[in-house]
């Protein structure tokens, strides 16, 4: 089992460097001896697991590349991922961005947190390099009209339409009063998803919802979770991230709460089964809408996740997909381009047609925005202790416990 390393716990990076075979004249050819990609997560903190397990994801995929003989089209040569640690903060993603566009990286994943991403794929856009967007849902980052950011995770209107259809079935379920509140952070991220989940309420006709907005760094939610209890919603949605969901749950119990359904709005804190772990029957039969696409009956699914198991001892999340897919398409974008350069991979990645890899879509495309075209978000629940898909029927792995 490969463990977590020095460098990666403390934030350092490997020292890697894109070695060009050159000619006499100094020209470079066709061929290049080593690639390098980079990425920034959060590596401390309270979601420095998340960040590892994105980090980890990403690694697998270099070495499922480079297994396979490398980037063909420039001779076989190697990929290394270089990777540091955000804290969670924009400004030192950018600035990691930053030395890892210096050091030679010809494109970028991340960085997870949208607050963060926004402000990498800014950095990635003035130096002209792609940048691969794996989990980010804010809006404004395929809104900026930028050339080089490509999103593989689905964005905020298909996340509030699959949510609403799913609770849709919720009220016809459980006999729904038509009100919910929705209790979200209130970061770029957070406040996206109540924006648009209420915009396709609102169409609908069918949903009242109010919104409740916290800060993810809250260690308190007793008065956010009395006025949801006072609201009179017999659902109650969530959107945050792990630490502030798990104390949600806890809250709600403490004050006994009786919602017909808690439901996750793509709430990042709930796509692995350690949340269910660590929250133990807290998590039971709650709903994640909207969430991660991965078709875990495929045999590449498997494959991917036991050798995962393997190398760091853990079971990977949903996410940790979306960034082992995010990967691989870059990857892809490189041998198709044949070429080294940015602005080939960029063009390769407007134009190409990608393998889906362990998602439920069969191919990645790309539209004039940079947005991937045919994503489509999908419903878990905890049951025993474990995320199980029960929406929609084609993907679901079990039947929903209605509460």
């Amino acid at each position: 089992m490969r463990s977590k390393t020095l460098a990666a716990t403390l934030g350092l990076t490997l020292s890697l460097s894109v070695l060009a075979a050159c000619g006499d004249d100094g020209e470079s050819s066709d061929s290049v001896d080593t690639i390098v990609i980079g990425g920034t997560y959060p590596l401390t903190g309270a979601l420095a697991d998340d960040g590892q397990e994105m980090v980890n994801a990403i690694l697998q995929a270099v070495d499922d590349v480079n297994a396979g003989g490398g980037i063909e089209s420039l001779g076989g040569a190697k990929v290394k991922f270089e990777y540091r640690d955000s804290t969670g903060a924009p400004e030192q993603a950018a600035r990691n961005v930053e030395m890892l566009i210096d050091g030679g990286a010809v494109g970028i994943i991340g960085a997870w947190l949208s607050s963060n991403t926004l402000a990498t794929t800014q950095v990635a856009e003035r130096a002209g390099i792609p940048h691969i967007v794996d989990q980010s849902q804010a809006p404004e980052l395929i809104e900026r009209g930028y050339k080089n950011t490509f999103r593989v995770m689905f964005d905020p209107p298909r996340v509030a339409k699959a949510a609403n259809d799913f609770v849709e079935l919720v009220n016809e379920e459980v006999g729904g009063n038509g009100k919910a509140v929705h209790l979200f952070e209130d970061s770029a991220f957070g406040s996206a998803q109540n924006e648009y989940f209420e915009a396709e309420a609102d169409k609908r006709g069918i949903l009242d919802v109010q919104g409740i907005s916290y800060a993810s760094s809250t260690t308190d939610l007793s008065a956010e979770v009395a006025q949801a209890i006072s609201s009179g919603a017999d659902l109650l949605l969530s959107t945050g991230y792990g630490p502030d969901s798990s104390l949600l749950l806890r809250t709600l119990k403490e004050q006994g709460a009786s919602f017909k359904a808690v439901i996750g709005v793509d709430s990042a804190g709930w796509y692995s089964n350690r949340f269910a772990a660590d929250s133990g029957d807290l998590a039971e039969n709650v709903f994640d809408a909207g969430s991660y696409p991965v078709d875990f009956g495929s045999e590449d699914y498997q494959a991917f996740a036991e050798k995962y198991e393997a190398e760091y001892g853990d079971e990977p999340s949903g996410g940790g997909v979306m960034s082992y897919v995010s990967a691989r398409v870059l990857l892809e974008a490189i041998e198709d381009a044949g070429s080294a350069d940015p602005g080939d991979i960029r063009e390769a990645l407007a134009s190409g047609t990608f393998d889906g890899y362990l998602l439920t879509e069969q191919e990645i495309t790309f539209d004039d925005v940079g947005q991937n075209e045919g994503i489509e978000p999908i419903t878990y629940q905890f049951q025993n202790g474990r995320r199980e898909v029960v929406f929609p029927e084609e993907w679901a792995t079990s039947k929903p416990v209605w509460p």
